[in-house]
């Protein structure tokens, strides 16, 4: 169950330590997207991500890669697969296969990376960016490129929305639903 007056996938514990832990530190928010997009670190972005804790991973896995739970409250249940719902509505059946590989290449980079925050020298299999030329079919490339243009949309998004959520240094729960509701009535 959510906590009471819970407008967002996190509780408010979780957005009291998204707020010590990310708001103001942007210097802390570039360097996880330079992991999750395999962008070079710099020696001072490694240093940087000696922040990131199991638990920073944990939450920011609930809005990137969550799993469906009832503890989310009304309109906030995510599910990766969503994100096929335009392409059930125009293709049959046999044309989805390669949208579900794109879709599993999606999900194990994505766990991939997550790990690599964890442990920047973890293995790195599924490699950003795709190189076209390098796959051996057109299935392959078709496959490697919905992957590799959804990713880079997807995790851009989903840190700005974390971003955005941790709000401002020292802001509480209560204030950010009130800048939250506030911001979307305009």
């Amino acid at each position: 169950m959510p906590d009471e007056d819970q407008i967002t996938i996190f509780s408010n514990k979780e957005l009291e330590f998204l707020n010590k832990m990310l708001s103001g530190n942007d210097k802390l928010v570039y360097a996880i997207r330079k992991v999750l997009l395999q962008f070079n670190l710099t020696d001072s972005d490694k240093e940087t991500l000696k922040q990131v804790t199991p638990e920073l991973i944990r939450v920011m896995k609930k809005r990137i890669l969550a799993e469906p739970s009832n503890e989310f409250p009304f309109g906030q249940i995510p599910l990766f697969y969503s994100t096929l719902s335009e392409a059930f509505k125009s293709k049959i059946a046999e044309d989805m296969e390669k949208e579900f590989d794109a879709k599993e290449l999606e999900i194990a980079y994505i766990e991939q990376q997550l790990a690599v925050l964890a442990d920047l020298d973890a293995q790195q299999p599924i490699k950003q960016p795709i190189k076209l030329s390098e796959m051996p079919t057109m299935s392959d490339r078709y496959i490697g490129i919905t992957a590799y243009t959804f990713l880079f949309w997807y995790l851009d998004q989903m840190l700005y929305t974390i971003k955005i959520l941790s709000g401002k240094k020292g802001e509480t729960p209560e204030d950010m639903k009130k800048r939250l509701s506030r911001d979307s009535n305009k």
